[in-house]
């Protein structure tokens, strides 16, 4: 070989080279960041700070970064936009305004990936356009990222591009008993918690023969309201328009272990199914 031939050679190995160099820090993929979101502002499960630790390893095993927060106001839109996917781990209740929450809808919209882990289930319940007693939700203008006015409660509208039905729709009605993680002023009774909210069944004493367990005629036609967190059961009583009168808070020194179902039997008597049996 000449020492052309060699030069020839060795310039293509250097130009080789320094095109690998250019392509490593030009045609890279871009760096993998996962946010894992933790908040709760009902119960607290003692794992989140293991899982947080689990995600972490698995990030540095993988090749993926993790943060993670526990600060709603983190979720704008130049701060998620540099994420691949949001992780829910453990969240419980509402932990997100309706502008974070919007702030969410878009970065799914755009392709952001989301996980969701056990609790998560227990939060923002299906971001509706009305909770509670009519509260309304804010309406979104994603194109500018800005809060819009408030849903009208007595002609909602359904603007979705998947809305394959009526779009005007009638109006909202209010929940006839409703209570968050706190304390409820409208139901105080219910006290704190978590929320699993379950009804039925309603009580007639004439479709029971008398068999020494029926339930006294005072409950007939109160509908029955149980909670599988907070394992209280109460008797609710309805005026003339099936709204709201009042409830009485039965068995109150009973301790239930998650209530998953209720019924009465064929002797009149009420039959309790709790979580395990």
């Amino acid at each position: 070989m000449n020492k052309n031939s060699k030069r020839i050679l060795i310039g293509l190995g250097i130009l080789i080279a320094i095109i690998a160099i250019i392509g490593y820090f030009f045609l890279k993929p871009a760096e993998i960041k996962v946010l894992v979101f933790s908040n709760t502002e009902g119960y607290r499960h003692e794992s989140i700070e293991s899982g947080i630790e689990v995600l972490q390893k698995m990030g540095a095993e993988n090749e993926f970064t993790v943060k993670a927060t526990e600060d709603p106001d983190f979720f704008k839109e130049d701060n998620l936009k540099d994420f691949m996917a949001v992780v829910f781990l453990n969240t419980t209740a509402d932990v997100l305004d309706p502008v974070q929450q919007s702030e969410m809808a878009r970065f799914i919209q755009a392709g952001g990936g989301f996980v969701g882990i056990h609790a998560a289930t227990d939060t923002e319940y299906g971001w509706p356009y009305f909770i509670a007693n009519n509260k309304a939700y804010h309406q979104r203008d994603f194109s500018s990222s800005t809060p819009g006015n408030a849903y009208d409660t007595l002609r909602p509208v359904n603007d979705s591009p998947n809305n394959t039905g009526i779009r005007e729709l009638p109006p909202a009605q209010p929940a006839m008993i409703y209570y968050p993680y706190r304390n409820s002023e409208e139901f105080p009774a219910f006290g704190t918690g978590g929320r699993n909210a379950m009804a039925g069944p309603i009580f007639y004493s004439e479709d029971y023969e008398v068999s020494g367990h029926n339930w006294p005629k005072y409950f007939d036609g109160k509908i029955l309201a149980y909670d599988w967190m907070r394992g209280w059961i109460f008797a609710v009583a309805m005026n003339e328009d099936g709204g709201f009168k009042k409830m009485t808070h039965i068995v109150p020194n009973m301790e239930f272990n998650n209530p998953i179902d209720i019924i009465f039997g064929a002797d009149g008597a009420l039959y309790v199914l709790e979580y395990g049996t």
